[in-house]
């Protein structure tokens, strides 16, 4: 089970008791304390236990792929390119899953989730025993 924000909780509390946590999208430079400290409360609470840092992200992908990213509510509108670049840079500082939310899209979710499964997410395989079920 993940917890999602701080539900009431201390981080600590969540890092020993939760299954993972799911917090909100932020710069990857502020984004990165929080998942370096995540690291270090789930090291200290549950050695050797894998326990993802998700994010969710609301994405507005546009159509041309090359379109620099524009912040938006708890996230960015952005063409193909630059959501790869992004998820790069989250993969680096730590974080483990992103969930997407369109909420807030311009194209049909159908053509926005079929573009970012072709041409995204072959990009990001999971790593093995990194999964929900790790």
């Amino acid at each position: 089970m993940l917890v999602t924000g701080h539900s009431q909780q201390s981080l600590e509390w969540i890092a020993a008791n939760s299954d993972g946590w799911l917090t909100y999208a932020r710069h990857p430079a502020h984004q990165k304390p929080l998942a370096d400290r995540w690291r270090a409360l789930t090291g200290d609470a549950a050695p050797g236990l894998f326990k993802p840092f998700a994010q969710g992200l609301h994405v507005d992908l546009a159509e041309d792929a090359d379109e620099d990213p524009r912040l938006i509510h708890n996230g960015y509108r952005l063409g193909r390119k630059r959501l790869i670049e992004l998820f790069e840079v989250q993969q680096q500082i730590g974080v483990n899953h992103c969930i997407i939310n369109l909420k807030f899209a311009r194209r049909p979710a159908a053509e926005a989730v079929q573009e970012i499964a072709e041409e995204v997410l072959p990009l990001f395989p999971t790593p093995a025993g990194r999964g929900l079920e790790g």
